[in-house]
């Protein structure tokens, strides 16, 4: 499912697809997000039950390797160097160890560098999702820590209207995403066998 609208619809959208789907009775729900925080706001409001939202590990490493960037030079070596070490510490060993060696290098550049900024902001960033990134743990369990696919369909129910030539108007948008992802999440016959046992039902009352 997919909105162009606030973060209301979504929240609506997300409780309509965890009853459709029977979320209710699983033993494990997890979630993989980008980190916006209304989005995690969201989730925990419709999904209580999730058994954890994780990360995605891209998007932590997009923050980390900007971070480095900014600290260390576009393209230095040290900023490749504290991002593979960074990146590495926080998917073998967690959270812990990440925050103790960013700390060692914001202590080793001393407090008033150019590198304290980025650093201090990336740190703050983490630690206020320090749940989310459990990585050793979610893979110990096998699941995952990319939204590949999540992005994937993005890509797919967006390119009916994105497509070179098209123009919608905006209150249709919505409707023609709603009819791709009926398509792409194989719904369409079952979906119109429904409306139409429903407008049988109507006119037979």
């Amino acid at each position: 499912r997919s909105t162009t609208l606030n973060h209301l619809m979504a929240a609506m959208l997300i409780t309509q697809m965890a009853r459709r789907v029977g979320m209710a009775l699983t033993q494990t729900t997890v979630a993989v997000v980008d980190g916006a925080e209304w989005i995690e706001a969201r989730l925990r409001e419709c999904l209580p039950d999730l058994t954890a939202i994780i990360l995605d590990f891209y998007h932590l490493s997009e923050h980390i390797h900007a971070a480095t960037r900014d600290a260390f030079g576009e393209g230095t070596a040290q900023a490749r160097q504290w991002a593979d070490r960074l990146l590495t510490v926080i998917r073998q060993e967690g959270f812990a160890v990440f925050d103790a060696l960013l700390g060692q290098c914001m202590a080793d550049h001393g407090e008033s560098s150019d590198p304290q900024p980025a650093l201090t902001n990336l740190r703050q960033y983490v630690s206020h999702r320090q749940d989310m990134v459990n990585y050793p743990y979610f893979e110990a369990q096998g699941w995952p820590i990319g939204s590949g696919p999540t992005e994937s369909m993005a890509g797919i129910l967006t390119s009916r209207v994105k497509g070179r030539g098209r123009r919608w108007d905006a209150p249709n948008i919505d409707a023609v995403m709603a009819l791709e992802a009926l398509e792409v999440s194989d719904e369409w016959k079952s979906y119109w066998q429904a409306q139409t046992q429903a407008s049988a039902c109507k006119l037979a009352a």
